[in-house]
């Protein structure tokens, strides 16, 4: 038998957070986040007390991802969060490229056709992000379609 230390009542603790998946629309959002973390495979080989950071310098390329924290501003899904990871520095060459394609992309919606690669310069943008639901294996799940431009117009369709 557990014992978890203190007592409640039902009228103390808070609603349950709505984790349904984002409905499919277009929104407008915004990174507020980001970080380099690695991958697992480069978590294993990382030496006990070393940061990716300071492996990364004498290990080039070493496995990792850009992760983004974006908030959605309206519509259905405002005042919620969703997360993106690009693959940038992958041992697989079609890894990379499908995420430099994507990296693209969210610089053509923030509207920055040169980055220096310092991820705090694309957070606090609001950019316009169409947003897709689809069902995997029988598991509900949520998914970017890609970022666009200000001036682009997309129209979204249900994948199976």
């Amino acid at each position: 038998m557990a014992n978890i230390g203190f007592t409640v009542t039902t009228a103390e603790l808070p609603d349950a957070r709505d984790f349904s998946p984002v409905p499919a629309g277009r929104y407008t959002a915004m990174i507020v986040n980001s970080s380099l973390k690695p991958t697992n495979k480069t978590k294993e080989i990382i030496p006990q007390g070393m940061t990716y950071d300071a492996y990364l310098k004498t290990n080039p390329k070493a496995s990792g991802f850009l992760a983004l924290e974006i908030d959605l501003l309206d519509g259905a899904g405002a005042g919620r969060k969703v997360f993106h990871k690009l693959n940038l520095i992958n041992d697989s060459e079609r890894t990379v490229e499908i995420a430099m394609g994507q990296l693209k992309q969210l610089l053509g919606a923030l509207g920055m056709p040169t980055w220096s690669g310092e991820s705090n310069l694309l957070h606090n943008n609001p950019m316009p992000l169409p947003w897709i639901r689809f069902d995997v294996s029988l598991e509900r799940s949520n998914q970017k379609s890609r970022y666009e431009s200000p001036t682009q117009h997309l129209s979204l369709t249900r994948l199976p």
